[in-house]
């Protein structure tokens, strides 16, 4: 699966291949709160602030629970 494959290049800290991977997945599906948590994740990781900044806002408008909601905003650089 590719969250996995992901998740498996954010361990090995090869943060660029996991950025590329996790955002094609979520390309193909906005809806996919898992693999955006991961991008956020990689992105903090990588140093990338702003963009994981932009993904949580994103992630935020689309949550389809407040569970979702709360996951996402804790991400928040």
């Amino acid at each position: 699966e590719v969250l996995m494959y992901g998740k498996a290049l954010i361990k090995l800290n090869r943060l660029e291949q996991a950025i590329d991977v996790l955002k094609e997945l979520l390309s193909q599906d906005e809806q996919n709160s898992k693999a955006r948590v991961q991008l956020i994740k990689a992105y903090r990781l990588a140093g990338f602030n702003d963009h994981a900044r932009q993904e949580c806002e994103e992630g935020m408008r689309e949550a389809r629970s407040s569970q979702e909601y709360a996951e996402i905003k804790s991400l928040m650089p």
